[in-house]
């Protein structure tokens, strides 16, 4: 097993320089709703900003290489609509397609937002009981672009003080805008779903193309793994099986099929789409402590339904022996994009337990970090019980970690850049570290959207959160419209009418709303 040298040259403690910008009010600006018409040369393209942007343009594409600009004059939050004719760029043949650029000016290091409360500031956040899980929808084409959903796990809410005080369990949705998004007169999304018991809804992730999945991680009602509806209303159980004695659902030959979890990620879209799931042995769960970790995989696809056994189960404890954390509903886990995963708990002062590690596609341990492995100090490994939560997220190139905090009172998350040794074993190197004052211990999970918007959710101070990253100051939206020249005849494609081409006797005729033209846009 490689143990891989810790690079701290690029740390970076967020902490007081954070706190210090507290007028900051405003998230990394991008585009989002955008809704195109075209009809000939005249495009009409509709969209809202998140946040108020330092300047905006329609980009114009011909061929995928930018030919001209649209400015636009108000770059306010909201609504804003631009009117605008293509005839004078169409001086050659191509497709032409268009984007909505939009400028904003970036923070130097991970920053909350904070917003005016009397003559002080305070962190802009909402209150949960016991938020677990969230997850954004980062698919530019899909009609609920930047939608963030969060989670409340537990019904033990209090009577007042919570964002979930009254609708208690189930998942909770917000606008790009960071505002609440309700559901008819209350503000959970249950799926008719009762929640019986605590822990469920659990983890969330949205796939590359817009899939909503949902974990249960207390088995009571019925399920491990649900698919929402894109409106959030219809929950369909993914597994189709019987649950034994101990918890475990079996298919109809009385074989494994999945079981209580505490970790989910999804991988891919389409028929590429693939579920990754840590569960754990339900009879060994006492308290925090659980057995007989594993993950598995599931090849689900395009389908809406599961009834076999996993596509692969690989036994933690096999591959990393007694150092596993036993800690049943306090662990995550994040794909690595290369057929690995990471693991994440949220306690390692039991023992020698990892309380981070890496497995690549061959099962293999290549990193690991424990309590006892003479890393704690740099890794911020604390042995108070406490080591920053469960939550792991991995976004591109970045890993996002809960660490052991070491400023009282605040959760402490450390972003590390992923790269590679000669022998392909991970190497971190610190990028971000920060201190959230807002969430005092646990940090469970994190989404970034679009525009470098980091959230992340911790039942310590139990909020939901929002914190600014740096970016380029440039965030496109692609619009779903193009329009293609050929000759001197204009096909407007997908959001404009329909035009189709017919060949009749020889002759090119084209056919738009039903109505006949020759290829110079004569009516026939």
């Amino acid at each position: 097993m490689k143990k891989v040298s810790f690079i701290l040259g690029m740390a970076l403690c967020a902490c007081t320089a954070a706190f210090a910008q507290t007028q900051l009010t405003q998230f990394n600006p991008y585009a989002y709703g955008v809704e195109p018409q075209v009809k000939g040369t005249k495009v009409a393209i509709k969209y809202q900003l998140n946040s108020p942007a330092d300047s905006t343009k329609i980009v114009i594409y011909r061929d995928n290489v930018e030919v001209g600009t649209q400015p636009v004059a108000e770059n306010t939050v909201g609504l804003h609509a631009v009117n605008f004719d293509l005839a004078s760029l169409f001086t050659e043949a191509g497709t032409y397609t268009f984007g909505v650029r939009v400028y904003g000016t970036s923070v130097s290091e991970p920053t909350q937002v904070m917003v005016a409360n009397g003559t002080d500031t305070t962190a802009l956040s909402y209150s949960f009981y016991h938020p677990k899980g969230v997850a954004v929808d980062n698919n530019p084409f899909s009609p609920n672009f930047g939608r963030l959903l969060a989670n409340e796990c537990m019904a033990s809410t209090p009577n007042e003080g919570y964002h979930s005080s009254a609708d208690k369990q189930g998942i909770y949705a917000f606008d790009p805008t960071f505002q609440p998004i309700p559901n008819g007169n209350s503000l959970a999304f249950k799926g008719g779903n009762a929640f019986g018991n605590d822990y469920a809804p659990y983890r969330i992730r949205i796939s590359e193309d817009s899939r909503i999945f949902v974990t249960d991680n207390c088995i009571s009602d019925g399920t491990t793994l649900w698919e929402l509806s894109a409106d959030l209303q219809t929950w369909t159980p993914i597994f189709q099986g019987t649950f034994d004695a101990d918890g475990v659902m079996n298919t109809a030959e009385g074989e494994y099929m999945t079981t209580a979890n505490s970790g989910l990620d999804v991988i891919g879209s389409g028929d590429e789409l693939q579920i990754m799931m840590l569960g754990f042995n339900i009879p060994g769960l006492v308290g925090y402590t659980g057995t007989g970790f594993f993950v598995d995989r599931y090849n689900l696809g395009s389908a809406t339904s599961w009834t076999g056994v996993p596509s692969q189960h690989d036994t933690l404890s096999a591959l990393c022996g007694s150092q596993v954390v036993p800690v049943g509903e306090n662990c995550g886990i994040a794909a690595d994009g290369e057929g690995g995963f990471w693991f994440k708990s949220a306690r390692a002062n039991v023992c020698a337990q990892r309380g981070l590690c890496h497995v690549n596609a061959d099962g293999v341990v290549d990193w690991e970090l424990h309590a006892t492995s003479g890393d704690t100090a740099a890794y911020n490994i604390v042995p108070d019980g406490s080591n920053g939560g469960a939550g792991i997220a991995r976004v591109g190139d970045l890993l996002f970690v809960g660490m052991g905090r070491t400023l009282a009172g605040c959760g402490r998350m450390q972003v590390f850049e992923l790269g590679a040794d000669a022998t392909g074993a991970p190497e971190l190197t610190v990028k971000y570290d920060m201190h959230i004052k807002a969430i005092s211990r646990n940090l469970n999970d994190f989404a970034v959207d679009y525009a470098n918007n980091l959230y992340t959710v911790g039942n310590s101070n139990e909020k939901l959160l929002p914190v600014v990253l740096p970016y380029s100051g440039v965030v496109e939206t692609p619009v779903n419209a193009e329009l293609v020249k050929e000759a001197t005849a204009i096909e407007n494609i997908e959001e404009a009418p329909v035009v189709n081409k017919i060949f009749r006797n020889g002759q090119v005729i084209i056919v738009k709303d039903g109505v006949e033209y020759n290829v110079i846009g004569t009516k026939l």
